[in-house]
């Protein structure tokens, strides 16, 4: 085997073994009660409805002032395109679902592709020359959890993990700009990833783009001629700052410490003032150190690959804002050699990368009982959940990581001071 590093095969393989694991556990978990495993969502009626929401209000102006979305508009535009002619007049998106039940194939279609763009990235740039061992690293990257988790939610972010795996796959040349502009077009919180460029001075990739990105938003526009669009930067707002949603749905399955620290406001008249001044004390130290990262990472980006760079502001936004889901690390995926191989902590960073990729589906509370209909099992489940030990321990895991991804810009400092 031709591989920079001899241990990354096996690294593929514990995953692999993990995650069948896990899938056996599934089957049987669902042959007994009706509805999925935790840490899949714990609403057994809402499977693939964040697909089937989005589609619906592709078809209605209430999108933005009545269902206040915060998606940017293009996915409005692509979502249209994917609900059949006959499906039209519809009146709730769950009729839709059970209108066009096969539609959801699309992001199944997206999903494989993207993870076939995923494979080859990686047997270019680790310098694989056996197939099997590719068949191994694309069952891997196949079964991750975070896909899985994206594709019981519907969510499209699939679609800008395909668009931002076609980016990586071009390069720092206009085709690699378009696609980029097409996947912040898709989850505008990828906009982060501008800070790349403009970082490594590649002026003229920021400004394609850009300017790729404000014409395909304009196309959108024209095509779904709302005019209720500019409401989404309300929408945003008031999403990011809410502390009254659901708790489970909050930190469910999350990346960010921030989530964490806004989600103590549902308990905050049962916990120790200790423990809520310690919580936000938290949020402030993430936040603070996100940012004194990237406030280096400008300085000192010629310390890192664009590959690593990437994956660094990619955490930074992780961590530090709350709306991203857990499955938002298979944005990671495109980068994932840069996780896998580099000077600083190999094992380290394997080691919580291999956290991040597996279900950790302990049930350790708080739980939450009810009765709802299955969609999955087509009739109504007691459910009876909770939260996972993943779900604890899941944002310090993506922090370390930004941590150790960032460490030839720290130590820098040590060298220079």
């Amino acid at each position: 085997m031709c591989l920079k590093n001899k241990d990354i095969d096996w690294w593929f393989v514990w995953i692999i073994c993990s995650e069948l694991i896990f899938l056996i556990f599934f089957v049987k978990y669902f042959e007994s009660s009706g509805y999925a495993i935790p840490p899949f969502f714990f609403a057994p009626l809402d499977t693939f409805m964040d697909f089937y929401n989005t589609n619906y209000w592709s078809l209605n102006d209430g999108r933005y002032d009545i269902w206040q979305s915060i998606y940017p508009i293009s996915v409005f535009a692509l979502a249209q395109m994917l609900v059949p002619d006959y499906c039209a007049s519809v009146v709730l998106p769950a009729e839709l679902r059970d209108c066009a039940p096969y539609s959801i194939a699309w992001l199944f279609l997206f999903y494989f592709c993207a993870i076939f763009l995923c494979t080859k990235l990686i047997v270019k740039q680790v310098r694989i020359k056996y197939i099997s061992v590719e068949i191994i690293i694309f069952l891997a990257l196949l079964m991750q959890f975070p896909g899985l988790y994206a594709l019981e939610r519907g969510n499209y972010i699939i679609v800008a993990f395909m668009l931002l795996a076609f980016s990586q796959a071009f390069g720092v040349n206009w085709k690699g700009a378009v696609f980029l502009a097409l996947a912040i077009n898709i989850k505008q919180y990828l906009i982060v990833l501008w800070f790349v460029p403009f970082f490594k001075r590649e002026y003229t990739y920021f400004l394609m783009s850009f300017f790729a990105s404000l014409l395909i938003n304009q196309i959108s526009m024209l095509v779904l001629e709302d005019g209720n669009y500019r409401q989404i930067f309300e929408n945003m707002f008031s999403f990011s700052g809410a502390v009254n949603s659901d708790f489970f749905q909050k930190v469910w399955y999350t990346t960010s410490l921030s989530s964490w620290s806004k989600a103590v406001f549902y308990y905050q008249d049962r916990i120790p003032v200790i423990l809520y001044l310690a919580t936000h004390f938290l949020r402030w130290f993430v936040l603070f150190v996100a940012a004194y990262i990237l406030f280096l990472s400008a300085r000192k980006a010629h310390f890192f690959t664009w590959e690593q760079l990437s994956v660094v502001v990619l955490l930074c936004m992780m961590v530090a804002t709350d709306s991203p889901g857990g499955y938002a690390v298979i944005l990671l995926l495109p980068y994932l050699s840069a996780i896998l191989i580099g000077r600083y902590a190999n094992k380290y960073r394997r080691a919580i990368m291999f956290v991040l990729l597996i279900p950790l589906d302990f049930v350790v509370g708080p739980i939450i009982e009810f009765n709802q209909f299955s969609f999955l099992s087509q009739h109504y489940v007691d459910v009876s959940t909770g939260l996972t030990f993943g779900a604890y321990i899941r944002p310090f895991c993506l922090f370390f990581m930004l941590i150790i991804m960032s460490y030839p810009v720290l130590i820098s400092l040590r060298k220079f001071s």
